[in-house]
């Protein structure tokens, strides 16, 4: 653990002397419960009135992750085109060591929705991510050391936070074909490709990611499917591919329930998971509850092995749904029973 803080603490020193600050945008293992954070396309895109998410992340002791999100179909009487709009919120936020250098995000996520061929042939999606960043760094708690100093005299002084706006967008498009309901969404994340922020005047570099979401439900009894899903991310100098599948028994009792799965991302870890459905308050609201465990397999593991901190090479996440829908739920086939996309 004192490694990865020294590591933390010399490329924190780094960045801020040198005036840039380098980031990668924080990972989330339930990528399917995190909709809005992957495709702003998916805001208001679901099945229900309300949604409400919150997603938190503890990985190898050091570093958390934080998510709350919210998102809604404006009224129907809010039309353009044919089209509906919704609107969505979400707070992200990080923290990585004992120096806490990390970020908070506010996001504000419109988007469009149009059914384009009836019938759910083709029904497509787009949405904007509109961001404020502030990243920070906890100061008091770094020790420079003489020969680290810009100036032996004075001291070295840095910034401690930095303020920046950004922009992403994404489609999204949904259809059904044999009776298989199939999601496929595109996002560019970082528009802007922030340099000099215009709030602090420091610096911020992000580097654009790419993703590309997609799942479908595979129906097997009356009661149970399979839901794969995939998604790919690229963002200088990371690729990463997480490919797995939820299994889904529905009780006769609905909104009953239980989920088992398992994914994989390729080169780094197998993520195993478990969640469950269950009514809210009221008889039209649902609750989804999952947690997931990532067993890494990649090369990090052996270094872990020889820290004597002891720190895990694992990490652990939670995840919670609350979806209020229009009508109480009655029994119906497990590709209707809940949200087609993510």
């Amino acid at each position: 653990m004192r490694l990865i803080y020294k590591a933390l603490v010399f490329v924190s020193i780094l960045c801020c002397t040198a005036g840039k600050t380098y980031s990668q945008d924080m990972q989330l293992s339930q990528f399917d419960a995190a909709p809005l954070f992957f495709n702003p396309a998916l805001s208001g895109n679901f099945d229900g009135i309300h949604r409400f998410i919150g997603n938190y992340k503890s990985q190898w002791k050091t570093y958390n992750t934080g998510l709350f999100s919210y998102d809604r179909m404006l009224p129907d009487k809010i039309t353009y085109g044919g089209g509906k709009f919704g609107i969505g919120g979400m707070v992200t936020w990080d923290k990585a060591g004992e120096i806490g250098y990390g970020y908070t995000q506010v996001h504000l996520m419109p988007s469009y929705h149009i059914t384009v061929i009836p019938n759910d042939v083709l029904f497509l999606s787009a949405g904007l991510d509109l961001s404020y960043t502030q990243n920070s760094l906890a100061s008091d708690k770094v020790v420079l050391y003489y020969d680290q100093l810009g100036n032996p005299v004075y001291g070295s002084s840095f910034s401690e936070d930095l303020y920046y706006f950004d922009i992403s967008a994404g489609v999204n498009a949904y259809t059904l074909y044999k009776g298989y309901p199939i999601n496929l969404g595109l996002t560019l994340h970082h528009l802007a490709k922030p340099g000099k922020s215009p709030v602090s005047g420091g610096q911020i570099y992000n580097p654009r990611r790419f993703s590309i979401n997609a799942n479908t439900i595979v129906k097997v009894t009356e009661n149970t499917a399979f839901l794969p899903s995939l998604i790919w991310i690229n963002q200088k100098p990371s690729n990463q591919v997480n490919l797995g599948t939820f299994f889904r028994y529905s009780f006769n009792k609905p909104p009953y329930a239980a989920y088992v799965g398992s994914w994989y991302r390729w080169g780094d870890a197998v993520i195993v998971g478990v969640a469950l459905d269950f009514p809210g308050f009221k008889p039209n609201h649902l609750v989804n509850a999952g947690i997931s465990y990532d067993i890494t397999a990649s090369d990090y593991t052996s270094g872990v092995s020889n820290d004597n901190s002891k720190i895990s090479s694992n990490s652990i996440e939670f995840s919670i749904k609350y979806i209020i829908k229009k009508a109480n739920f009655k029994y119906t086939p497990p590709a209707k029973l809940n949200p087609t996309n993510f």
